[in-house]
């Protein structure tokens, strides 16, 4: 069994494009998996697994406590938005949502999250997005607001 430092965290990342940007084209799947990959490595952090669908996309990353996420964010967004918006005309205007999911996780759920989003394509078998949303990451949620549940569901289109 491959044990961890007591200071890793996981840190999930679910992106969603804006409504008016419509869908994430699947031909920008390997790209943005293999961008996050990269990402991450420069970043000081580790991808332990990607996922593109057309509605989200999911990364998960391992990183030691005191490595603050804002940098893979910061690089990654603006070389996720160029890859999307230099696949056709119809994607120039591409964008994500401002609103990005992040949820810590503790060294110990980190391999059983990686599958999770590994099985992405199995998963949406059976649920929506947005039952994902409510059942997988607002319900762990702790001092949840019911404002705060509508707004992140809200961001599902």
């Amino acid at each position: 069994m491959h044990t961890m430092p007591h200071d890793e965290i996981g840190v999930h990342l679910l992106l969603t494009p804006e409504l008016s940007s419509g869908s994430i084209p699947l031909g920008a799947s390997e790209a943005l998996e293999r961008l996050a990959s990269d990402i991450a490595r420069l970043s000081g952090c580790s991808c332990k697994a990607a996922h593109v669908r057309e509605d989200h996309m999911h990364i998960l990353l391992r990183c030691t406590v005191d490595e603050t996420i804002a940098r893979f964010i910061d690089a990654f967004i603006p070389r996720a938005l160029e890859t999307v918006r230099n696949i056709s005309g119809r994607t120039r205007s591409f964008d994500f949502d401002d609103r990005i999911h992040v949820t810590l996780l503790p060294p110990w759920n980190i391999d059983l999250f990686t599958a999770f989003v590994r099985d992405q394509e199995h998963y949406h078998s059976t649920h929506s997005l947005y039952q994902e949303l409510e059942e997988i990451f607002i319900k762990g949620a702790a001092n949840l607001t019911e404002g705060a549940r509508r707004e992140i569901l809200d961001t599902v289109h």
